[in-house]
């Protein structure tokens, strides 16, 4: 992934395939719809790594710890419709390799940032027929363990990540519907696997946590209740009372845009997002935690870039891309190098 022969590789295999799909046509005329993932105009370097066959969606990236790897999930029929499969890809050789098999009418999600760490990857999934819950494994998919139990009717729990230096602390997103707010929660193995809500889910819209690499912080979207102008916040955990509570929740300045999918640079200097700030299609974009800064990482006018995660040495960004912003298009996994 380091040197220049890797890229050579990936750009000679993205052209033939781009080629090939250009030969044999990609359009199903009986729906009048543009079933394929390759159509889009993209103004950087980003390199596709997943080739999937209509509908699946490959979505939600992360990076192994050792940067080789990246795990997705792959939704069979369609974007966000399941079932769903955990998937690792080698960024060399583009070899997948199945972590978590999809099952009939189950799910198997994982989130970009820090679903994988050391050894271990942490998904939700409602595999059990009920409700959506927690789930760690070794990341080969062995040693599945199953962190929370809760009725259905409650809700569901979903969007986990681990504490990178306390594996035994997992922020998730607790929501009781598709629509109706959320709240951060956090699930702690070393207390029996204990669940605390650290939001409330009335003044505010709470998703996506993701850790920071150092564990001190997290950061998290947020929204008025009832509203849909999704910005980048922080916030500490404090332990040391009877129950886990958020402290120095924090909006950090950014530009009027929706801001959504975020998680951390390598070095928490900066948080990426999918941004659509002065521009009509969502894109990758770098936002300062210091000041009102920010880098626009990806530019594609057809493709919504998002779920953006960081390579561990801070030279890779891997996100998911789709046609437009209907979600009606499957995504794939990218990789774009950061340059100097």
């Amino acid at each position: 992934m380091k040197n220049i022969k890797f890229i050579i590789k990936l750009l000679t295999l993205y052209l033939f395939i781009f080629l090939i799909s250009c030969y044999n046509g990609s359009d199903d005329e009986s729906d009048g719809k543009n079933h394929s993932n390759n159509s889009e105009e993209r103004n950087d370097s980003a390199i596709r790594l997943t080739f999937s066959e209509y509908p699946a969606s490959c979505q939600n990236p992360t990076f192994s710890p050792d940067g080789n790897y990246i795990l997705f999930t792959r939704f069979t029929k369609g974007y966000n419709t399941g079932p769903s499969e955990l998937v690792k890809i080698n960024i060399s050789t583009l070899e997948e390799t199945i972590i978590i098999p999809a099952i009939i009418d189950a799910d198997h999600v994982n989130v970009p940032g820090t679903s994988w760490i050391n050894n271990k990857i942490c998904w939700a999934s409602d595999r059990d027929g009920a409700s959506d819950e927690i789930f760690i494994s070794d990341d080969d998919g062995t040693n599945i363990i199953k962190l929370t139990d809760h009725p259905e009717s409650i809700g569901y729990y979903i969007e986990p990540v681990f504490n990178p230096l306390n594996i035994d602390k997992l922020v998730f997103e607790y929501g009781p519907s598709d629509t109706e707010p959320h709240k951060l929660a956090i699930v702690e193995r070393d207390k029996s696997n204990k669940v605390t809500y650290l939001t409330s889910g009335t003044t505010y819209d709470d998703r996506l946590p993701n850790w920071s690499h150092d564990g001190t912080k997290i950061c998290f979207q947020r929204t008025i209740t009832g509203t849909d102008n999704w910005q980048i916040y922080t916030a500490e955990i404090d332990y040391s009372g009877i129950d886990p509570v958020l402290i120095n929740i924090n909006k950090i300045d950014q530009p009027d845009a929706h801001n959504t999918d975020n998680s951390w640079y390598y070095d928490d200097s900066l948080i990426l997002s999918s941004s659509d700030y002065n521009i009509e299609m969502p894109n990758i974009y770098a936002f300062d935690l210091t000041d009102d800064s920010f880098i626009r990482i990806t530019s594609s006018d057809t493709n919504e870039d998002g779920a953006p995660s960081c390579s561990p040495d801070g030279k890779y960004i891997a996100f998911e891309s789709h046609l437009g912003q209907d979600e009606d298009t499957p995504s794939e996994i990218y990789i774009l190098e950061l340059k100097d």
